[in-house]
Formats: C-alpha cells, structure tokens, sequence
C-alpha cells in the first residue's frame, strides 16, 4: 500500500497568503522581527478577523441605566440609619417607690426622663455627667431623698452637667 507523501506546512509568515488565526496576537513581534511588514500587519480589534464584540449601544432615548438597587437593599438600609438614629430619640424611665434612682440614672441617656414616684428614698445621687431630668412626680412635699453615707452630699453635679440636668420635685436632707 502505497502512502501519500505528506504535505509540509509552510511556517514562514512572509510566505503566507492570508493571516493564521492567532497571528494577529503576534503580528507585533512578527513586525519587530523583521523589516519588512507582514500581510497581516494593521489588524486591530475591530477588524473582522478577530470578530470580537463590540460595546452595547446606547439607549436610543439616552435614559441613564439604574443601579438596580433592591428592595432588600433598600429595606437594610433603612434598618440600620433606624439602629444608629435609635439613641438619639429620648426616653421616659419610672422609678416605683423601693427602686434606686441612681440605677435609672445610670442606665438614662443624654436627654432622658426619670419620673420618681412618691416615697423616701436612702441614697447618695451623683449624675456622673449625664444630661437627664429627675422629677418627683407627686412633690417635694410627697418625694424624699436622705442620704445615705451621712457625711457625703446627697446628690452631686460634678461630671461636667448643664442646665440640661435637672432635679425637680424632691425634698433633700
């Protein structure tokens, strides 16, 4: 059985009749190498050869595209400007007779109200620089606060309050 000889591919780029499919790629180094240009020289990516894609037009009525923002996303969002806004919005606190004012000032913000219900009251107060309001809801002549320690101040404005703390309504001994 006789074989066909085979056929020898020529790899000389100058001896080509029309470019290879990759050598576009490489038409370059093809050009550096030698002086002469090459058949395939001056292709670019637009050029036919290549066939790659072109960018999407442009809406005909020049609408800008949206971001595509979700209602999840939306809803996340106005859930955490809710949690951040959220100390900001002042509060009411009720003291009944037997609890501690001091541990309704200490768990108060900046601008809260603690409203103390008639009764005596054995503690040393100290508002630790907080800006609340402390209001004895029936009175002084119904709202006592004693000292506790006897020897110390019965309630003490030293942690850089304003006029924004207030204590109303107690009779202080």
């Amino acid at each position: 059985m006789a074989t066909a000889p085979r056929r020898r591919r020529n790899r000389n780029p100058a001896r080509r009749s029309s470019p290879g499919r990759w050598d576009s790629l490489y038409s370059t180094a093809q050009q550096n190498r030698s002086d002469q240009p090459t058949p395939w020289a001056g292709r670019t990516a637009n050029t036919p050869a290549i066939r790659r894609s072109r960018a999407p037009l442009p809406d005909p009525d020049n609408t800008p595209r949206r971001l595509g923002v979700t209602a999840a996303m939306r809803t996340g969002i106005f859930l955490s400007l809710l949690t951040f806004a959220a100390p900001a919005f002042a509060s009411d606190l009720y003291v009944n007779s037997g609890d501690s004012i001091q541990a309704a000032i200490d768990a108060a913000v900046d601008g809260d109200t603690i409203h103390v219900e008639a009764g005596t009251y054995t503690e040393t107060l100290n508002f630790g620089g907080k800006l609340v309001s402390v209001i004895g809801t029936d009175g002084a002549a119904l709202t006592t606060i004693s000292n506790a320690a006897g020897f110390s101040p019965t309630v003490v404005f030293s942690g850089g309050e304003t006029s924004a703390s207030v204590l109303e309504g107690f009779t202080i001994l």
